[in-house]
């Protein structure tokens, strides 16, 4: 029986040594490294070379079937207009139309008046202008007509994507000055990058412009295009860091 407990007790001792290597093979966790964290903006400036005119048709009147017939005659009227500045380059959308009855405003606590309703009908049209420098003589054109009534103009880049992404790499510069600035003067180094986190790029500003409802007839209304449309960029680089 001795002769029994003794060999068990060897065998047993045998693989607890057999099994140590194994574990001390297991690899620990990783050590966490020290990293520096830099928020980047950056922007840049373009200039525009699209503008985006919004004009309408308006006709109001006592019976709906009087207004769509009064509306009818104005548009056809505009047409040739349209067809001119069409002729002139300017890329004119077909016309959205619609018929909405109005009423006066009911105050709270008080009874509908018995007036009869008025109704209005609207076509939109939406231009589209490249170059931009004939912006101002186009909308003179248009108001000399007597037909429409211009709401507002939007200046923009057409590559806006391309603007976007300039902004975004002068964004990465940003972060990489800033982060060469504190590894200097903490006597570090810059060890790689561990993760970027995109910031919103966009537009400053649309270049939109509301113009008065009604145009005199004239041959300039003054309208300038800007300069120049900024873009801006944002982003958050972590890098790894380490002594030098």
């Amino acid at each position: 029986m001795r002769s029994m407990r003794a060999t068990f007790a060897l065998a047993l001792a045998a693989l607890t040594v057999a099994a140590r290597p194994a574990a001390a093979q297991c690899p620990g966790p990783a050590a966490e490294r020290a990293t520096l964290v830099v928020a980047g903006a950056g922007e840049v400036s373009r200039p525009p070379d699209t503008a985006r005119i919004s004009i309408s048709i308006q006709t109001r009147g006592p019976t709906l079937d009087g207004t769509s017939r009064d509306h009818r005659q104005r548009v056809a009227r505009a047409a040739p207009v349209l067809e001119r500045l069409r002729a002139a380059g300017a890329a004119v959308d077909d016309g959205s139309f619609s018929l909405t009855e109005e009423r006066a405003p009911v105050a709270v606590g008080t009874r509908p008046a018995a007036d009869p309703p008025t109704y209005r009908a609207d076509t939109i049209y939406g231009l589209t202008l490249r170059p931009v420098d004939r912006v101002d003589a186009v909308v003179a054109d248009i108001a000399a007509a007597g037909l429409f009534e211009i709401g507002s103009i939007r200046f923009s880049v057409a590559d806006e994507r391309a603007a976007l992404d300039d902004a975004r790499r002068a964004a990465m510069a940003d972060a990489l000055r800033q982060a060469k600035v504190y590894a200097d003067a903490g006597e570090l180094r810059l060890d790689g990058i561990d993760h970027i986190v995109d910031g919103q790029a966009a537009s400053r500003g649309d270049g939109a412009f509301d113009l008065p409802v009604r145009m005199a007839r004239t041959a300039s209304v003054g309208i300038v295009a800007p300069r120049a449309l900024a873009f801006s960029g944002n982003v958050t680089v972590t890098w790894h860091i380490a002594p030098r």
